[in-house]
């Protein structure tokens, strides 16, 4: 717990999450070069749009600069 000097009671302690780098975190990682930054580590995964009978699309999202590109299936 915390104590507030300016009323002097206390206060909860309160986290703060950054949600995005949480999520990244969470994502998996690949060899794949960045056609922004020439950098070879990018995070990726799969979406499907539409409909099921269509192939899928992999994003990808390079972990130093952050720039999202991605490649048909």
């Amino acid at each position: 717990m915390l104590v507030s000097k300016e009323r002097g009671r206390l206060a909860e302690a309160v986290s703060i999450v950054d949600m995005d780098a949480q999520e990244l975190r969470a994502m998996p990682i690949t060899d794949m070069e960045c056609p922004n930054c020439g950098f070879n580590e990018a995070y990726w995964w799969e979406s499907q749009a539409r409909e099921d009978e269509e192939s899928g699309t992999l994003f990808f999202k390079c972990k130093r600069c952050g720039h999202v590109w991605r490649e048909k299936m």
